[in-house]
């Protein structure tokens, strides 16, 4: 099995994986996915990729693609305890059913969390699945319900309760 980071000619094959990764965690079947959706990712990723925001590595074996991790990169503010300015989200670790149990998301994570030296990421954040937790917290990873999350409403304005 080989682990490698993906390269620009490989933009269809992330797009695919993440789909089937939606497929399987939200049991959104690709019939469901609209062609605005399907564009919408792939620019995504040709875009993070292209500004250097988006890593993505690819477990294959016999030509066969295994599974797949990809990680975000945040710029954000040093800190005063550590001055490295970049956070990654690990998203979209997806490994295909038939490949399961044999390691592959245990060395996809650990190509991801690897990088962390070279990309002067301080901190790796992830959305984690039922399935997943158990090999991300083995790796170090800690639950945490110390987040907020705000969501903005599609097509409407952000009104501050505060301001009526």
């Amino acid at each position: 099995m080989q682990i490698r980071p993906a390269e620009a000619n490989d933009l269809d094959l992330i797009l695919q994986m993440r789909l089937d990764f939606l497929d399987e965690v939200r049991g959104l079947a690709p019939v469901e996915t609209t062609s605005e959706f399907r564009a919408e990712t792939r620019a995504f990723i040709h875009r993070t990729q292209q500004e250097d925001h988006l890593r993505t590595w690819i477990a294959e074996q016999h030509g066969d693609v295994l599974g797949i991790v990809s990680v975000v990169v945040h710029d954000v503010p040093p800190l005063p305890e550590d001055a490295r300015s970049r956070e990654g989200s690990i998203i979209n670790e997806y490994v295909k059913p038939a490949a399961r149990g044999r390691g592959v998301g245990r060395l996809l994570l650990g190509a991801a969390l690897g990088s962390a030296e070279s990309l002067g990421i301080r901190r790796f954040f992830l959305f984690a699945t039922d399935a997943g937790k158990p090999l991300y917290i083995k790796e170090g990873f800690t639950p945490t319900d110390r987040y907020m999350v705000l969501p903005i409403p599609l097509g409407g304005p952000f009104v501050s309760t505060d301001s009526q």
